[in-house]
């Protein structure tokens, strides 16, 4: 860095965040989620009722009367099982890009301190997803080629780059006290959005009789636009001191974006040594994450399938079954961490214990489901699992300083971006032999999934109990202790 350059720097002032009623409420990046799942919420059963109907009518070319939103059951059996592939399908495109480009977002932006342009980037390719979907139902086309919609939603990075950049974001904003609670409000206002969106997609069905896809993916295209300008006009920047600004200049100078150095960065943060076996806390953690998202992913492909194949659901009744589970768990998550949190003074990681138990309990319970009744009661004990995710990142943030956040959650991010590699074959095959007799106990799948997590979590529990403290502060600058750190 020459003279000239360094003196800019030096004489450099904090950007500041634009002054806004936006601001002052501390709102960031919550409209976002919250208008983001309002359209994925709003098309998740009419998209795959669509993906049925055209593999009805154009690969088994059964007239469009046997093809409708309640054919018959022997219909179905025909039918799913290449649907279940298309949508397997999807989800490993979705996943192929993001699980790379998740590897190097963490440790640019935290060089660069810019969020907006990888929460930007991903935006755009879900408003040309549901574009390009509107283009392709004007033509009687077989579904696999509605894979190709799927190709902007990859190549910008999709969820994962979303979901790295958001928590980076709040990481940089909040503070310790309060970074939890931001992280849950979050979640929840994605929980809102999707309790919206299936609500509004209920009324829709029911005052819509010809092309209620046109009005559905037309209204998400709208909200996204919508989104976009929001996240380009209103979401603030991050301030950036002089420090940082000297520092960012000099790694820009040095490397490119997709420079091999960003990816032995991010692995050697994951995987330093830190006291109180804070290497092992991450590792666990992120297990952790892992396994949420990858019972995530696979439960989504096939919940609207399998209840579909079960008890003849429609889209309408998946959608109101859909908005009762959103909004019991935005009541339930909010209060559940005020009760656990503040009232009973439980730490984060054993919340997390409590959450992981009631999830692997629910999963068993939906398996064993004979009606509708017994489903809906089962699945909402399990609706705490909203927490997870605000739970695990908000512990990540307390062991690791904000200048390596963005690695860590870098990191994290490709192994939730690769999860769907391991999910979406596992859940389709798993599927694919039961849906002739008992399509719920693909859900025996995920209850092993989140009973491995449990006893990684207890692991959690453990080292926490040990070294005699619930939250971990940033341990970096902190001498190593040897003895410690020979356990992780």
């Amino acid at each position: 860095m020459d003279t000239h350059n360094s003196q800019e720097t030096q004489n450099a002032q904090p950007v500041p965040i634009r002054k806004s009623l936006l601001s002052l409420l501390q709102i960031t990046v919550e409209p976002i989620f919250l208008l983001l799942f309002f359209c994925f919420s709003l098309t998740e059963a009419a998209g795959t009722n669509f993906l049925l109907t055209r593999t009805c009518t154009v690969v088994y070319g059964f007239s469009e009367d046997n093809c409708t939103d309640k054919m018959s059951p022997s219909t179905l059996e025909i039918i799913q099982p290449y649907t279940a592939r298309i949508i397997m399908g999807k989800s490993l495109i979705e996943a192929t890009f993001p699980a790379i480009l998740s590897l190097f977002i963490g440790s640019w932006t935290d060089g660069n301190k810019k969020r907006k342009p990888f929460i930007i980037l991903p935006l755009i390719g879900f408003t040309m997803v549901y574009a390009f979907w509107l283009i392709f139902m004007y033509f009687p086309i077989p579904p696999i080629y509605f894979l190709l919609a799927v190709l902007p939603y990859s190549l910008s990075g999709g969820l994962i780059s979303l979901f790295t950049c958001a928590y980076c974001y709040l990481s940089d904003v909040t503070t310790e006290s309060n970074r939890a609670f931001r992280m849950t409000v979050l979640n929840v206002s994605l929980t809102i959005g999707m309790l919206s969106g299936y609500l509004v997609s209920t009324e829709i069905y029911k005052t819509v009789h010809t092309n209620v896809n046109f009005v559905l993916f037309g209204t998400s295209l709208c909200c996204m636009i919508l989104i976009l300008m929001y996240t380009i006009f209103l979401l603030p920047e991050i301030v950036i001191n002089t420090e940082e600004i000297e520092i960012s200049e000099e790694r820009r100078s040095k490397k490119s974006f997709f420079s091999i150095s960003h990816i032995k960065e991010s692995l050697a943060v994951l995987l330093k040594n830190r006291p109180s076996n804070g290497r092992a806390l991450l590792i666990l953690l992120t297990a952790i994450i892992v396994i949420d998202i990858l019972v995530f992913q696979g439960e989504s492909n096939f919940k609207f399938l399998s209840l579909k194949a079960s008890f003849h659901w429609t889209a309408e009744d998946y959608n109101v079954f859909s908005a009762i589970l959103s909004g019991v768990a935005v009541v339930t998550s909010l209060a559940g961490m005020w009760l656990l949190n503040r009232v009973l003074g439980l730490s984060g990681t054993f919340t997390t214990s409590l959450v992981l138990s009631m999830c692997c309990i629910s999963s068993v319970l939906i398996s064993l489901s004979k009606s509708s009744t017994g489903f809906y009661s089962s699945a909402l004990f399990g609706c705490l699992a909203v927490l997870l995710s605000p739970l695990i990142k908000s512990e990540i943030s307390y062991v690791v300083p904000n200048s390596e956040i963005g690695k860590v959650f870098a990191f994290t991010s490709t192994l939730e971006a690769i999860a769907p590699f391991a999910a979406s074959p596992v859940y389709t095959e798993v599927y694919n032999a039961v849906i002739s007799t008992k399509p719920l106990y693909l859900y025996f799948v995920s209850a092993g999934f989140w009973f491995l997590a449990f006893v990684l979590s207890l692991g959690i529990v453990f080292i926490n109990c040990r070294h005699g403290h619930s939250k971990y502060q940033p341990l970096n600058d902190e001498p190593v202790d040897e003895s410690n750190s020979t356990n992780s």
